[in-house]
């Protein structure tokens, strides 16, 4: 029994080809590596922590988080709960963050 079918190899080139078409087509936006990173400095504080806030509550937080904790225990949601602390701590401790990124 083939468990991956053509169809499953045709759309997984599919997305490998249009990912690399991406990131040609807008290589040419991004100077050097901070401007990647940093969006250019242009982005206000608010969207780039909404991006990392966002980065870390992405699908492994839901699914693969979860498996992690259950397989070795609550040190993991320790460790999980301590890297996403920073994300709500620091606008009360820092009220007076400037507009923009960078």
């Amino acid at each position: 029994m083939n468990v991956i079918g053509l169809y499953d190899y045709l759309v997984i080139i599919f997305y490998f080809a249009f990912m690399v078409g991406v990131g040609l087509v807008f290589r040419k936006f991004n100077k050097d590596i901070s401007d990647y990173f940093r969006g250019g400095g242009t982005m206000v504080w608010w969207m780039t922590g909404a991006a990392t806030i966002m980065a870390n509550l992405s699908v492994w937080s839901f699914t693969g988080a979860a498996a992690k904790i259950y397989e070795a225990g609550t040190v993991v949601a320790m460790v999980w709960l301590v890297t996403l602390s920073p994300e709500f701590l620091l606008p009360r401790l820092l009220p007076d963050v400037s507009g923009k990124c960078g």
